[in-house]
C-alpha cells in the first residue's frame, strides 16, 4: 500500500497582509459544494472580526445554490479557471472591479491562487490543499483549515453568528408539508444516493445502489420514515418507493439543509448532505470508501465514518478522473448490513436487528 502525502502549500516569506484597512474580502472555489460549505466557520469569523466587511465568494455557476446558503456573502458566478489563460485572465479583470483588499483561494491548483493574485494585485492568500483535489489531505479538518486563513489575516476566532443563512418563510412552509406527507411517527431518516456529480471521482465515492435499498428495506421495516434526498439525477435504489419518499430533484438548497436540520439520521456518501449534517449537528453517517473523510470531518462532531477495509482510502497512485480499476471494491464490500446496525445504533427508538 502506497503511502498518501499531501502538503498544504503556504506562501514564501511574510503574509501578504492587504493595506490599510481590510474591508473587502474575495473568496475562491471553483467546484465541489461540500468543500465550499466547509468555510462556513471562515466567513463567520470574517464577518465577527471586521469592521461592516464585503465577502465576496466566487464559484462555478452550479455551486450557486449551496454558496448562497453562507450567510453575509454576495455570490459571483465564475466561469472556468482551467481554460485558455485568456479566459483566466478575463476572469481576473471582471474580479478587480469588486476592489477586493485580497483574495483567499480555497480550491486546490495553481491556477486559482494565480487567480486570486491577478484579481487582487498580488495581495492573496492560498489556502487550498497542494496536489491533487481528492482525497483531502491528511493533517487537519478541512473547515479548521480554511479558518486558518482568518488567522492569517489578524481576525480573531469567533463563535458570534450562524453558520449558515436563515431561510425564507416558504421555504420552511415547503419542508413542513414534505415532512408530514410521509405517514407514521418514527425517526425521519434521510438517505441521499449521490455525491460528486456526474464525474468520474462522483462516481468512485456511490455507495451501490441495491445496499441503499436493501438499507432503506430494514429501516421501514423496524418502522423508520425514509425518504430520499439529493439530484433528480442520482441513483434511485431498487423498489425504492415502497413506504418511502423520493424527494430527489424537488427541494431548494435552503429546503434541503432544512430537511437535514430537522431529520434525525442523515445516511450518505461523502458529500453535500454529510457536510450539511456537521453544519447542524445533526446525527449521520458517512459511507467512506476512496475519500479520507475523517480527516476532513465530512458529518462533523455527530457523524459515525464507516468504511470498508478493503482498498480504503483509495490506494491508487492515478488521478480521480480515471474509472477505478478495482470496481469499486472500497465502496461495494461495504455490507448494507453493517450500515443498518450504525443506524439502529444511532436510533435507539427502532427496533434492534434481533426483534
Amino acid at each position: 500500500m502506497r503511502s498518501i502525502r499531501h502538503a498544504w502549500r503556504r506562501p514564501p516569506g511574510p503574509i501578504p497582509q492587504p493595506r490599510g484597512r481590510t474591508t473587502r474580502i474575495l473568496l475562491l472555489r471553483y467546484a465541489a459544494a461540500g468543500d465550499l460549505l466547509q468555510a462556513a466557520d471562515l466567513i463567520r469569523d470574517l464577518r465577527a472580526g471586521l469592521p461592516a466587511p464585503e465577502i465576496y465568494l466566487a464559484c462555478a455557476p452550479d455551486l450557486i445554490p449551496a454558496a448562497e446558503l453562507l450567510p453575509g456573502v454576495r455570490v459571483l458566478s465564475l466561469a472556468n479557471p482551467y481554460g485558455p489563460r485568456a479566459s483566466l485572465l478575463l476572469s481576473a479583470l471582471k474580479l478587480r472591479v469588486y476592489r477586493a483588499d485580497i483574495a483567499i483561494s480555497l480550491h486546490p491548483g495553481r491556477r486559482m491562487a494565480l487567480l486570486g493574485s491577478l484579481a487582487t494585485r498580488g495581495r492573496s492568500l492560498d489556502f487550498s490543499p497542494g496536489g491533487l483535489p481528492w482525497p483531502q489531505p491528511a493533517g487537519g479538518e478541512l473547515r479548521q483549515t480554511f479558518r486558518e486563513a482568518a488567522r492569517a489575516i489578524g481576525v480573531p476566532p469567533s463563535i458570534e453568528g450562524d453558520l449558515l443563512r436563515s431561510p425564507g418563510l416558504e421555504a420552511e412552509e415547503r419542508a413542513t408539508r414534505l415532512i408530514a406527507q410521509i405517514p407514521g411517527g418514527g425517526p425521519l431518516v434521510l438517505i441521499a444516493t449521490g455525491g460528486g456529480g456526474a464525474s468520474i471521482s462522483g462516481f468512485r465515492r456511490r455507495w451501490p445502489p441495491e445496499h441503499f435499498g436493501r438499507l432503506a428495506g430494514g429501516l421501514l421495516d423496524r418502522g423508520a420514515r425514509v425518504a430520499l434526498v439529493g439530484l433528480a439525477d442520482d441513483p434511485a435504489p431498487p423498489a425504492f418507493s415502497t413506504g418511502a419518499a423520493d424527494w430527489r430533484g424537488s427541494t431548494t438548497a435552503d429546503e434541503l439543509s432544512l430537511l437535514v436540520e430537522r431529520a434525525d439520521l442523515v445516511i450518505t456518501n461523502d458529500s453535500l448532505p454529510a457536510v450539511l449534517s456537521g453544519l447542524h449537528g445533526t446525527r449521520s453517517i458517512v459511507l467512506a470508501g476512496p475519500t479520507l473523510a475523517e480527516q476532513n470531518r465530512a458529518g462533523g462532531d455527530a457523524a459515525t465514518i464507516l468504511r470498508s477495509d478493503q482498498c480504503s482510502p483509495c490506494w491508487l497512485d492515478a488521478p480521480p478522473t480515471e474509472p477505478c480499476p478495482h470496481a469499486q471494491v472500497c465502496m461495494t464490500a461495504l455490507p448494507w448490513e453493517d450500515v443498518l446496525e450504525a443506524s439502529l445504533r444511532a436510533l435507539p427508538t427502532l427496533e434492534s436487528l434481533d426483534t
